[in-house]
């Protein structure tokens, strides 16, 4: 395996280590009920969410230098935009089933959000890359941009 592939596998584990530690300080709170405790999860998620599909992008562009430049890219927001909205229908009749069957755990939220943070990020990444002219440096350009929504947050309280 080359560098980059280890480092991806590096950041997996420490993305997932991540979210076990989130799930674990859900498990002590109790978050819905807490307003702090919610914002602290969801920006904690959104921070690690999203370095993480930073992280693994901008490897996978170091891996291969013209995967930047690929025409597919200018066809991702929509195809984002659209993945997007059918996983919110879905993700809404799948928690009201779980709901309604009693079985929701704290995994479940968090999954979602995860899930939902990282298509966020995608996202921004295509809107980013559409309308820039340096499409090299269209990642870090969305990962600021991605990270601007937190700074509210933190300061909503």
């Amino acid at each position: 395996m080359k560098k980059v592939s280890w480092l991806q596998v590096v950041a997996t584990i420490l993305f997932i280590s991540s979210l076990a530690g989130i799930h674990m300080y859900m498990e002590k709170q109790s978050w819905l009920d807490n307003q702090v405790s919610m914002l602290f999860i969801v920006s904690g998620s959104m921070i690690v969410t999203i370095t993480y599909g930073y992280v693994m992008l901008a490897l996978l562009f170091m891996k291969n230098k013209k995967l930047v430049y690929h025409a597919w890219w200018r066809k991702l927001p929509a195809l984002s935009l659209g993945v997007g909205i059918i996983s919110f229908t879905g993700f809404i009749f799948l928690f009201n089933m779980f709901l309604s069957e009693g079985n929701i755990t704290n995994l479940l939220p968090l999954a979602i959000i995860a899930y939902f943070i990282l298509l966020y990020f995608i996202f921004t990444f295509a809107m980013v890359y559409f309308f820039t002219k340096q499409k090299e440096k269209a990642i870090h350009r969305a990962y600021f941009i991605a990270m601007i929504p937190l700074v509210f947050v933190f300061f909503l309280p």
